[in-house]
C-alpha cells in the first residue's frame, strides 16, 4: 500500500523551462555567446543546474571545471531574477494535489538548486501541502542517486516500497526503481512516453485526473 508521494518539480507539476531558458540566455549573454531556445534547454534539463549550464555553453568554449563553475555562478545570479516567472502549475495539477492530500503524505524532490525549489514551492502551493521539499544540496548526490529518496523515506517513517515517486523523466523512473519505490510518471513533461517505458516506468498518467486515479488505487492496494 502506498502511503506517501514524492513529486518531481520541473515538467511534472509545472513547466519551468521558460524561466530556466531566460536565466541561461542571460548567462550566455554575459559570457558573450548567442542565446539558445526552449528545445535546446529541454534536451539537458533533467541533469541539474551544472549539467544544463555545461550543455548550454557552445562546444568551442572552455569546458574545464573552473569555467563551468564561473558560468554556474552567473546562471544562479540570473535565475534568481527569472525563477519567479514560473508562477503557475500545469492546468489541473493544483486540483489534483488537493484531491491527493487527504490520502497521502507528500514531498517534493528536484534536481534544481535547493534554494529555488523551496522558493517555488512557496510560490506555487499553499503552505503545508508538501511536508518536505528539497533540491540539490551539498553532500547529497542528485537523482537518480538514492540518498535523497531514502532521506525522504526516513522522514516519513516509511519503507521505500510504501512510497510512489511521481516524475516526468527517465531520471525520475531510475530514481524510483533504484530506491525501491513505485515509479509513476506523467506524459505531459519533458520526456516522451517511449523513453519512460524503456527505462521501466510502472505507471504513466496522461492527465492530472488519471494521475489521481492511479495514485488512489495504489493507496488502496495491499
Amino acid at each position: 500500500m502506498i502511503k506517501a508521494l514524492i513529486f518531481d518539480l520541473d515538467g511534472t507539476v509545472a513547466d519551468t523551462i521558460y524561466a530556466i531558458n531566460e536565466g541561461i540566455n542571460l548567462m550566455l549573454e554575459e559570457l558573450g555567446y548567442a542565446p539558445i531556445g526552449y528545445d535546446d534547454v529541454l534536451s539537458f534539463v533533467n541533469f541539474g543546474a551544472r549539467g544544463y549550464v555545461e550543455g548550454a555553453i557552445p562546444s568551442d568554449a572552455p569546458h574545464d571545471d573552473e569555467y563551468i563553475d564561473r558560468a554556474l555562478d552567473i546562471y544562479n545570479q540570473k535565475y534568481a531574477q527569472t525563477y519567479m516567472h514560473t508562477n503557475k502549475c500545469y492546468d489541473g495539477i493544483p486540483e489534483a494535489l488537493e484531491r491527493l492530500a487527504p490520502h497521502f503524505r507528500m514531498g517534493m524532490l528536484s534536481n534544481k538548486q535547493d534554494e529555488f525549489v523551496l522558493k517555488l514551492v512557496d510560490q506555487l502551493f499553499r503552505p503545508g501541502l508538501f511536508e518536505i521539499a528539497h533540491g540539490v544540496r551539498d553532500g547529497i548526490p542528485p537523482k537518480p542517486d538514492t540518498a535523497a529518496p531514502f532521506e525522504f523515506a526516513k522522514y516519513f517513517g516509511l519503507r521505500p516500497d510504501e512510497i510512489a515517486f511521481v516524475g516526468d523523466s527517465d531520471i525520475d523512473v531510475l530514481t524510483a526503481l533504484n530506491a525501491g519505490m513505485v515509479a509513476v510518471d506523467v506524459s505531459w513533461g519533458y520526456r516522451d512516453e517511449e523513453t519512460l517505458r524503456k527505462v521501466g516506468a510502472q505507471y504513466i498518467a496522461h492527465t492530472p485526473d488519471e494521475l489521481v486515479e492511479i495514485l488512489i488505487k495504489l493507496g488502496e492496494k495491499e
